[in-house]
């Protein structure tokens, strides 16, 4: 089960905060990682970007679902349309962090929000191997994905539908790297946003297991509202973003 590898991932799941040139490791500093995080945050939504507003719909516009499910497009792209509002709502909050004192009050302001990723978790392994067969037993999806990829490089559609689960511990593990990287105040600043991060994965991983008795249908209104309704984050732009999800027709 995806929720086990999860928590697995959560007790364990450690990193380093050293850069290494050659054979000598060069400690980072703290401004290093800081620019690290931004930049990975914008690699990260371009991903985002192009699964949800360029793939999707040229799938959709060279008809290639026409034989494809309803529930199984809304299983691959419809978390991952949220999770894409909810990033682009706030990396501008995130890039104006200069420092790490910033950069972890951030992260503690996001951290309520992140229970958004939920019913992705939830479908994380369906969405992978329905991925995975649609590229190679649908040669229409298969030609259209390679017109995609003639425009602009990207991954496979089973690497860009997983990134989503690779970025939830990418933040566990950069947070660690700028707590390493600082001391004093920022340090304990840091601390404190990584146990919020940490808190954040095993309410996704409880939240899980609930909701494999949970239809998939209500899943992402519910715990999109539950996670808004928690915060702490002032930013106007949420509002429209509680507009935005689960509105749009994905089949």
């Amino acid at each position: 089960m995806i929720c086990h590898v999860l928590f697995f991932l959560h007790c364990f799941v450690r990193l380093q905060g050293v850069s290494t040139t050659g054979n000598q490791a060069i400690p980072l500093t703290g401004i290093d990682v800081i620019k690290e995080i931004k930049a990975s945050e914008s690699n990260y939504i371009s991903a985002l970007r192009d699964l949800c507003d360029l793939v999707h719909p040229a799938l959709v516009s060279a008809n290639a679902f026409a034989y494809i499910p309803a529930s199984d497009i809304r299983t691959v792209f419809g978390p991952v349309q949220a999770i894409k509002l909810l990033h682009v709502e706030l990396v501008a909050d995130l890039q104006q962090c200069d420092s790490a004192v910033m950069m972890a009050e951030f992260f503690k302001k996001l951290a309520p929000h992140l229970k958004i990723y939920v019913p992705y978790f939830n479908s994380c392994e369906k969405a992978c191997a329905l991925a995975r067969s649609w590229v190679t037993e649908h040669s229409q999806i298969a030609s259209t994905l390679m017109a995609c990829s003639s425009s602009k490089a990207m991954p496979s559609l089973p690497d860009m539908v997983i990134k989503p689960f690779q970025r939830m511990f990418q933040y566990k593990l950069l947070l660690d790297r700028l707590a390493k990287s600082v001391n004093g105040p920022e340090h304990e600043a840091v601390n404190g946003a990584l146990v919020a991060v940490d808190h954040a994965i095993c309410h996704i991983n409880t939240l899980n297991l609930f909701c494999n008795s949970t239809t998939e249908s209500s899943m992402p209104t519910i715990f999109v509202l539950s996670s808004l309704a928690e915060s702490t984050w002032d930013a106007p732009e949420l509002q429209s973003f509680t507009r935005s999800v689960g509105c749009e027709d994905l089949s």
